[in-house]
């Protein structure tokens, strides 16, 4: 059983701009890495892997502005729906009839209104907070009260 525990935070939150900017990050990450497995898919017909994108953009100042974990954490996002679309590409080409339409390849986030999800484990979480009850994300100045027994938590999503 997984247990969730869900904190809303409005646009008058104080912690709201910083969310917001590591959301922001997330998603430079994403459609860049989202651009370079495109090129070599579609120009090469070859597929990029993890690994490969984490050499390319470990250099980049959005990979870098956050955790290696939490920028990691993007990449693997990005590479588990490429995946997914190879995959329903290869049962496509075997089985349309399964599928209303092709497969269409995984899109990029709106370049001005876009976000995406941050994830940090708990090794990119502050332990010495975590035991007063706090999530505290590294690199951030982001402190939340949590409820949940701190060895039940395995990570933290910012949405």
């Amino acid at each position: 059983m997984k247990l969730v525990e869900r904190h809303i935070i409005q646009k008058n939150h104080r912690f709201y701009a910083e969310i917001d900017r590591l959301c922001f990050l997330s998603k430079n990450i994403y459609n860049y890495a989202n651009y370079l497995i495109r090129q070599s898919f579609i120009f090469e017909n070859t597929y990029r892997h993890y690994y490969d994108l984490q050499k390319t953009l470990s250099t980049q100042p959005d990979y870098q502005a956050m955790p290696a974990k939490v920028s990691q954490q993007i990449l693997m996002i990005i590479d588990r729906n490429w995946k997914s679309f190879l995959a329903a590409n290869k049962v496509y080409k075997q089985n349309p009839s399964k599928f209303n339409a092709r497969p269409r390849l995984p899109r990029y986030k709106n370049k001005i209104t876009g976000r995406n999800v941050v994830v940090y484990r708990t090794q990119a979480i502050s332990k010495k907070q975590l035991k007063q009850g706090i999530i505290n994300p590294s690199k951030t100045g982001i402190y939340l009260k949590t409820l949940v027994p701190t060895s039940q938590i395995k990570q933290v999503r910012l949405v």
